[in-house]
């Protein structure tokens, strides 16, 4: 026997609403077998229960749900991948409506494979118009990912659930997206990061680099009359180790702030008022007494950011990670996040979580500051590595929706902290000892449009 056009249809549906994911020719190609020969041609519960009982999605080391999970913590963190976060595609009401339905069934004895296998047919075939939007956006990632599977005949550039995940990162309940999507699927990304725009300004007294553009940047403030060393003039995405892109002078010097905040965030393809390239800033020993607002302050664009501080007091802010940047870069970090090291003395991390904005994690959801990694550093003036003082009181500047409550901070130990908030939002964090919510920056940016 053979699968039907709508087997292929129900399998998939199946697949992207347990993972948010796209499978590819390979993995699609084993289910499909799967259901020819061990279940009677039926996608039902014996594919979910295959699915779940998947390392990638429930093992306790690597899965997605790992079985320590509450009922409640798997509802709220499945429904995010499955509806988008609360208040996106599903309003609040609804999702929460969903969310309680989810952990009642989950506590009165449904499985999770029952679960699963319910709440994607439900969209596939008859959902309420509050939930229509998310039925759209699931129908269009299937789409993206039969036209991937089956169509082209490719697989996933990866294995892990990142790399799965990346096919339909970018897609929602729109067409755009979905023709987006196969146009990158079909003909990867499209050739670019080339432009780099660099407008002098000041601010308070000092010598702002304001960057748009979309090409990748190396800045080394440790010298104060070369500050632009590195450009990928050809726009493959890395900085070639060559002599030429990593050997850049004379574009920049005595800058003393580094502006790449997007101003038009709404559109990521905004190379005019947006930054979109990588930066990779390297501040270290760059002068301050460890008391002052002395140090680097450096605001990231919409790429993949990797930002390290110096001695003073550093005011630090990834940006966000356009869609448009994600999974097809390599480095020695992951370039779908921004990281930020703050090093000697204390320094002040700015992260916003809103509830809604076009910036995406590795696991493909929304958010700025989900997909940032922040490191406060452990040595100060007046201590040794791992030695807690004034002079090494680190602090997250912290803005969030307020809709989306709770906000969780967990500073359990200094290298292992988190945020978490309601609708799945996550930042990873290590050695910071303050936060501040208040909205005060400071002073760092008095003066900063």
């Amino acid at each position: 026997m053979a699968l039907t056009a709508q087997d292929q249809q129900d399998l998939m549906y199946l697949i992207v609403g347990t993972f948010n994911a796209a499978p590819g020719r390979t993995i699609f190609n084993d289910l499909a077998e799967m259901v020819i020969n061990d279940y009677g041609g039926m996608v039902g519960i014996e594919v979910a229960e295959t699915l779940v009982d998947h390392p990638l999605f429930s093992d306790n080391s690597d899965g997605e749900y790992p079985i320590s999970q509450t009922n409640e913590q798997f509802a709220q963190e499945y429904l995010t991948e499955l509806l988008g976060a609360r208040g996106t595609w599903v309003e609040a009401s609804a999702w929460d409506e969903a969310n309680d339905i989810v952990v009642a069934n989950l506590n009165g004895g449904t499985t999770r494979a029952e679960l699963v296998l319910a709440a994607t047919q439900y969209l596939q075939n008859n959902p309420s118009s509050a939930f229509a939007a998310a039925a759209d956006a699931l129908a269009n990632k299937v789409e993206v990912a039969l036209f991937q599977a089956v169509e082209l005949e490719q697989d996933a550039s990866g294995s892990t659930l990142g790399s799965l995940r990346a096919t339909i990162s970018g897609v929602d309940n729109t067409q755009a997206s979905v023709d987006a999507a196969k146009d990158l699927v079909e003909n990867g990304p499209t050739p670019g990061g080339t432009t780099f725009n660099l407008t002098a300004g000041t601010a308070a007294g000092a010598d702002v680099m304001r960057l748009t553009g979309d090409q990748d940047v190396r800045i080394d403030f440790t010298d104060s009359s070369n500050q632009i060393t590195g450009l990928d003039l050809d726009g493959d995405g890395t900085i070639e180790r060559d002599g030429v892109e990593n050997n850049q002078s004379g574009i920049a010097a005595d800058f003393e702030i580094v502006d790449a905040y997007a101003r038009n965030p709404l559109n990521q393809f905004d190379s005019v008022n947006n930054f979109l390239g990588d930066i990779f800033h390297d501040g270290t020993g760059v002068d301050g007494d460890g008391v002052s607002t002395d140090g680097n302050i450096v605001l990231g664009g919409l790429g993949s950011d990797t930002i390290f501080g110096g001695i003073g007091n550093d005011f630090l802010a990834g940006g966000g990670v356009s869609t448009s940047r994600f999974g097809y870069a390599d480095d020695s970090f992951d370039r779908e996040a921004d990281h930020l090291i703050g090093g000697r003395n204390a320094d002040f991390f700015f992260v916003s979580l809103p509830l809604m904005n076009l910036t995406i994690d590795d696991l493909g959801s929304f958010s700025d500051g989900y997909a940032v990694d922040i490191d406060g550093g452990n040595t100060a003036d007046d201590n040794g590595p791992f030695g807690d003082t004034n002079q090494d009181s680190d602090w997250l500047l912290i803005e969030a929706s307020d809709d989306d409550e709770p906000v969780e901070i967990y500073l359990w130990t200094d290298e292992s902290q988190s945020i978490t908030t309601r609708a799945g939002r996550f930042a990873a964090i290590r050695e910071i000892e303050h936060v501040d919510a208040s909205g005060n920056l400071y002073g760092f940016l008095d003066d900063v449009d």
